[in-house]
């Protein structure tokens, strides 16, 4: 019983690490489909907001950010 639950939490963790995985491609479909169809509705809006959130977190972990720049 106990490696059935081991294996339960794997591919919960798992699926969980694919959503997250996924989601900025499913996000930037999304936005997509808003652009081309030109109806910017408020799931669109959220979309670039979370697009934006992650870009921001990325420019915030590089180099470019960092104190010692030269």
């Amino acid at each position: 019983m106990k490696k059935l639950e081991l294996y339960l939490f794997r591919v919960a963790l798992v699926a969980i690490l694919t959503a997250v995985a996924a989601s900025p491609f499913v996000a930037a479909g999304h936005l997509f489909y808003g652009f081309v169809s030109r109806t910017m509705q408020a799931t669109h809006l959220l979309a670039l907001a979370y697009l934006m959130l992650i870009a921001l977190a990325l420019f915030l972990i590089s180099p470019a950010y960092g104190d010692n720049k030269r």
